[in-house]
């Protein structure tokens, strides 16, 4: 059976299946009663200069290898829209439109 430990796991890069790339895995959540992983936690520049988390669940992972994490190509296209609702309902500070997850 394949694995790959936490250790190499974060900071990861995540990939769309076109190739584009979306950030690195910062952080896991994990069910405790099932010991499996539930979503990655991504850091993400996405479309601005503050890092953006960005929770992928387990479910929109196509593969995972020692060198990248690949995701299904609709994965962007709802981060991309949730960027958009996130920034239309937070109050611009310096110019610069920040999550409250990329502030922690």
């Amino acid at each position: 059976m394949p694995f790959i430990t936490s250790k190499k796991l974060i900071g990861l890069g995540v990939y769309t299946e076109s190739g584009n790339y979306i950030g690195k895995v910062s952080d896991l959540e994990i069910d405790i009663d099932t010991h499996a992983i539930l979503r990655y936690i991504i850091k993400s520049r996405l479309g601005g200069i503050m890092p953006k988390e960005l929770i992928i669940a387990v479910s929109e992972i196509v593969y995972i290898s020692s060198e990248k994490i690949v995701v299904r190509d609709g994965v962007q296209r709802e981060l991309a829209a949730q960027k958009k609702k996130s920034a239309a309902m937070e109050p611009e500070t310096s110019g610069l439109a920040m999550s409250n997850q990329a502030q922690s």
